[in-house]
């Protein structure tokens, strides 16, 4: 079967060829700071690990397991890794990390430690068997597994073109099964080419070697994991990859013998996947195959680069694609090869065969991308290109090599140890965002981490819309902007958007809103000054969020009409409805309600710098815009403050001539009249310092609107004696007015706020959309 021949003219072969399923299993090992295996419990912040999609416990108590959904990309794939690493890393206790090898290099205390504690007893014991089988220390022994399936209309288009000529296919399945299991039977060949370029096991601790060897190896070694001192059955387990058939016989014949006490012993390179037992896989076919001959990568924190993982997909439809004939009889040479490759030190160049062999490997791959170049996205092809280019260099000079690389640079376990604390606090350090899903908004961000976190399962259904699928069990709910969900119907935003609608449902149900006029003509809403002269007023556009078009003008005098009607213009530039409303005078809160519960309440603290006296203003500024927790627009969890007209007249009014002016030390310098985050204000967490009054009247303004989940905005008239710019306790009874509720509220400055403890309103809107999760 020449698969090259069947595509090299076809171009929907050629536009398909990369295109496929990808999946990710990632171990990796908890330790203490000192480097040794940790022996604490799986987290429980973790969810439950026996259904947890996405965090799981292999082997050990202690070894973590990263498992990515299906993906439709190698990109995709990467991106749901880093997010799940995250996640996981965020979970851990401050003194508990992830050794970042595959070998561990410290078994002390392994007389205490722990097979996976979970709730179904057949798999503990399963691991007690591994143990008297094998040894504690192999089954620690980490590793990257990557799941890939061929993309199905790839398969049925390369069928089709089979029966176009003298087909030996009786059926789609058969030729779907010889496909992946070609790959297989060759990658037994090539087994030592994939391993000289990516092994990265090359040294252990001597305890190790628990288990008596008649000869144990000197080390290092370019890969003690793949050796047959590494993850692998006894000698006595053989397959000649004859055939699935034979292959599905053997391997039923050695569980039903007892020499395997289950398939899922089975530790070959690659296994085929499609049903539970072999014996169905053979009957409905292999719908993917678990490549598991990958190392933890130490240089990459998610412990498998992305030029590895695109060679690899390259790779294995080389395999697909490699003309020369798999010889059975040949099966025990080609196990020597992986042998001779893997336990040669990591300093040993290919031997003149072997490299010839290895020149002649790449240059095939280079043919399969030319071939398939015209129907390949210019991206993927040009990161393919990349990647062959860094593998040749690595084949004519060992010294790039991970395994060369590892040898000289992790010798040092209390290094290694430390390395990997500092690779989780630099995760740490960006709690706010989700790696892999930084475009989204942060509060679908923070959904999504929660979800991961509990173990629901995800799918981004349009991530540009930002609309998601989260499932638990067989209950199904679906999630837009964080936040807006099945808990309220479709008239409740519509009457939220609406400020006019929502003031007049307040009013008529007793809680105070600023008095104020709609006006829907620009010239009319001018004429008008004569009534707002001598108030404080605000103007803002009918439908607005952010702050966007609003202008607060206080102490309107006659000679102040010009002002008036700039802010007039402003405002209808963002809709074509206008409301002009009393200001009232007071601090701003948002108090953020679900299911009538107020969870948490904020305080918007207005743009502003504090003086040092030493400083100018724009200086201060640009400090303050350097914070880790500021970015532009919503990437963040708070906005960069930006230099306009509005913020040269504001400090002008409070006595600063221009923003070379150096304010005193501790005078606070506003910047901006309104509140808002996205104008760059400061968020403070406020919900202990609210009286209950306040909440009662949140809530009764979300049960008015009929919003389950809903963000109140309300002034209340705080004393400027006793307002500060952290947490005050408020007095109750003082005058206040809601002026604005949202149907889509922003979760993250609740969930990380400026100043004050973080409120974790994701977690609460998942459970309650599955209570049952409880």
């Amino acid at each position: 079967m020449d698969i090259l021949h069947l595509i090299k003219r076809d171009p929907i072969a050629k536009s398909r060829w990369f295109k496929g399923t990808f999946g990710i299993e990632r171990e990796g090992l908890r330790i203490t700071e000192d480097g040794n295996i940790a022996q604490t419990s799986h987290p429980t912040s973790l969810g439950n690990r026996s259904q947890h999609p996405f965090i799981q416990t292999d082997f050990a108590e202690s070894q973590l397991e990263f498992i990515t959904p299906t993906c439709h990309s190698v990109k995709a794939t990467l991106e749901w890794l880093s997010a799940i690493t995250a996640v996981g890393y965020r979970n851990l206790d401050d003194d508990e990390s992830i050794w970042p090898l595959s070998m561990p290099y410290s078994y002390k205390g392994l007389s205490d430690l722990r097979v996976s504690q979970l709730e179904d007893e057949r798999e503990v014991d399963y691991r007690k068997y591994l143990i008297k089988r094998y040894g504690k220390t192999r089954q620690l022994i980490s590793g990257i597994h990557f799941n890939v399936g061929l993309d199905n209309e790839l398969l049925k288009r390369l069928y089709s073109l089979t029966q176009m000529t003298d087909s030996k296919y009786s059926s789609f399945k058969s030729f779907q099964n010889d496909c992946y299991f070609k790959i297989a039977q060759h990658y037994q060949m090539y087994q030592w080419f994939y391993v000289y370029l990516f092994a990265a096991t090359p040294i252990t601790h001597k305890d190790f070697f628990e288990l008596a060897h008649a000869q144990l190896p000197k080390l290092p070694v370019r890969s003690l994991r793949s050796s047959k001192y590494g993850y692998v059955n006894d000698s006595s387990i053989h397959f000649d990859y004859q055939s699935l058939a034979e292959f599905a016989k053997q391997l039923t014949s050695y569980v039903k013998e007892g020499h395997l006490v289950a398939e899922k012993e089975l530790y070959e390179p690659i296994r085929f996947r499609g049903a539970d037992s072999i014996t169905d896989v053979v009957t409905d076919g292999i719908k993917y195959i678990e490549f598991r001959q990958i190392d933890v990568d130490p240089y990459d924190p998610l412990g498998i680069s992305s030029s590895q993982l695109y060679f690899t997909h390259l790779f294995l439809l080389f395999l697909l694609t490699d003309t020369l004939s798999y010889d059975v009889t040949k099966i025990s040479t080609y196990k020597k090869k992986l042998e001779k490759v893997a336990l040669s030190t990591p300093s040993t160049p290919l031997d003149p065969n072997l490299m010839g062999e290895a020149r002649t490997i790449l240059s095939q791959m280079r043919e399969m991308l030319e071939i398939v170049a015209d129907g390949t996205a210019t991206t993927t092809l040009h990161i393919m290109k990349e990647v062959l280019e860094v593998c040749e260099e690595r084949i004519e000079d060992v010294s790039l090599t991970p395994a060369y690389a590892v040898m000289d640079d992790f010798s040092d376990l209390e290094k290694i140890a430390k390395d990997s604390f500092i690779q989780k606090n630099k995760i740490k350090e960006t709690y706010y965002e989700l790696p892999g899903f930084q475009d989204l908004e942060l509060s679908t961000q923070a959904i999504m981490m929660d979800a991961i976190r509990l173990g629901l399962t995800i799918e981004v259904i349009d991530r540009s819309d930002q609309i998601l699928r989260l499932g638990y069990k067989n209950h199904i709910e679906y999630v837009k902007d964080g936040n807006m969900t099945s808990l309220d119907n479709y008239i409740t935003p519509l009457l939220m958007a609406n400020k006019v609608v929502t003031k007049k449902l307040l009013a008529e149900n007793a809680i105070h809103v600023p008095i104020g006029q709609l006006y829907d003509n620009e010239d009319i809403a001018r004429q008008s000054f004569p009534s707002w002269c001598h108030n404080s007023i605000v103007i803002k556009p009918k439908s607005t969020n952010f702050g966007l078009g609003i202008s607060i003008l206080e102490g309107l005098e006659e000679d102040s009409k010009q002002s008036f009607e700039i802010a007039l213009t402003h405002a209808f530039n963002y809709d074509d409805q206008v409301i002009i409303e009393l200001f009232q005078p007071g601090t701003e809160f948002r108090f953020f309600v679900l299911n009538n519960h107020v969870l948490a309440v904020l305080k918007r603290v207005p743009a502003h710098i504090i003086g040092d006296g030493k400083n100018a203003i724009n200086s201060l500024i640009s400090t303050k815009n350097s914070s880790l927790l500021r970015g532009n627009e919503h990437e963040k969890p708070l906005v960069k403050i930006t230099i306009d007209d509005s913020v040269l007249a504001e400090i002008k009014k409070q006595g600063y001539p221009s923003l070379n002016a150096v304010p005193p030390k501790d005078k606070v310098v506003y910047l901006r009249r309104n509140s808002n985050i996205s104008t760059g204000g400061d968020s403070v967490d406020m919900t202990d310092f609210i009286p209950d009054f306040y909440k009662e009247i949140a809530v009764k303004a979300a049960q008015t609107l009929n919003a389950k989940i809903c963000g109140v905005d309300m002034i209340i008239d705080i004393p400027k004696e006793t307002e500060q710019l952290n947490q005050v306790r408020v007095p109750g009874n003082l005058p206040y007015a809601i002026i604005e509720a949202n149907f889509n509220p922003m979760m993250s400055m609740h969930i990380f706020p400026a100043i004050g403890k973080s409120r974790d309103v994701a977690h609460a809107i998942l459970i309650a959309l599955f209570p049952e999760y409880r």
